[in-house]
């Protein structure tokens, strides 16, 4: 079946068909297996136009599921449930590497779904990737790394430690994966995850603050930068902050304002590496704007349920010190420049 005699279908004969693909790969026994792998070729080749329906279904209609564990016999979420199947047949699928190789032009369409729905889907959907990712030549590996690795950022954050450590070690291996001429496209994007890393590096979570810091080793490795791996290496974030800051400070605002969100994290450690990094980061800021916002989220923290962090809060604002004596400490840092240029 080709494109131009698929377009008659209407959408929940698409799913009829998904769904008999699924059960035909489930067991391969019932069905034909040529007729099955020329069935998923067709659906690899257009995954847009089959499975877009069951992508659209998995966020939007995941919002309303209360409980994921009831999801396999909810019949008020039937696509889900499509979904959830398709995507266990494929991380069965994703560990052979024939079938793996085949795939790997499925990733940035079943990437989509961490957009939406629940924590094992997602899950899932990680899984997949990485098998693939490991079926793949360099080559083949690196294009795909770079277009899907920004998707990953906003699971370093997740409630699920499972999907942080699992999104996290999927970064690493993306940024591993980069061949030479990739490399420069990758370099930008990475910088956008180096705050994240160093602060999950003091994750709650063992395994997640260690798969943090091996991601975090993989990235100063492709950055070129031997500082920032030297510190990573000795596992004290504090000196991680510092050395990053002083090596991309054009860029201290911008790992500030990524700073800020980490000040309101649930984890009592993230919220005090978040405002460690923020001291750090002072002396870097040309922004006043910026210092104020700080400011005023430092001060909501002086009343932070672990004493602590209250503690550390009024510390880092005693020294950000006011608007004033931070205009005078600027004043007196640019004086020292302009005496050392004069010499």
């Amino acid at each position: 079946m080709n494109r131009e005699s698929a377009r008659y279908l209407k959408p929940h004969e698409r799913k009829d068909i998904v769904l008999v693909l699924i059960e035909a790969m489930k067991n391969s026994s019932i069905f034909n297996k040529e007729a099955t792998g020329n069935m998923l070729d067709v659906i690899i080749q257009d995954p847009d136009f089959w499975l877009a329906d069951l992508m659209a279904s998995s966020e939007l209609q995941s919002q309303d599921v209360a409980d994921e564990s009831q999801l396999e016999s909810n019949e008020r979420h039937p696509n889900l449930v499509t979904v959830s199947l398709f995507l266990g047949v494929l991380v069965t699928l994703s560990e052979r590497p024939d079938t793996a190789r085949t795939m790997k032009a499925l990733l940035p369409h079943i990437m989509k779904m961490l957009h939406g729905g629940y924590t094992n889907m997602k899950m899932k959907v990680l899984v997949v990737v990485r098998n693939v990712m490991g079926h793949l030549n360099r080559t083949e590996a690196s294009q795909i790394a770079v277009q899907l690795v920004e998707d990953l950022l906003p699971l370093f954050d997740h409630e699920s430690s499972q999907l942080r450590e699992l999104s996290i070690s999927l970064c690493r291996i993306l940024l591993q994966s980069v061949v030479e001429n990739e490399e420069w496209k990758m370099k930008i994007k990475v910088r956008g995850f180096l705050v994240p890393l160093i602060f999950h590096m003091s994750d709650q979570v063992d395994s997640v603050a260690q798969a943090s810091r091996e991601a975090l080793l993989a990235a100063a490795e492709l950055l070129g930068w031997k500082k920032l791996k030297a510190r990573v290496q000795t596992g004290q974030t504090q000196r991680i902050g510092e050395c990053l800051l002083a090596r991309d400070r054009s860029r201290a605002d911008k790992y500030v304002c990524q700073s800020l969100r980490y000040l309101e994290a649930a984890q009592p450690s993230l919220r005090e590496e978040a405002m460690r990094f923020i001291g750090l980061a002072e002396r870097y800021l040309r922004s006043e704007q910026h210092m104020s916002w700080l400011c005023r989220a430092l001060k909501n923290l002086e009343r932070d349920s672990e004493s602590s962090i209250c503690s550390l809060a009024a510390q880092t604002l005693h020294r950000l010190g006011s608007p004033w004596q931070r205009q005078w400490r600027t004043l007196g840092r640019n004086l020292q420049v302009l005496c050392c240029c004069c010499c």
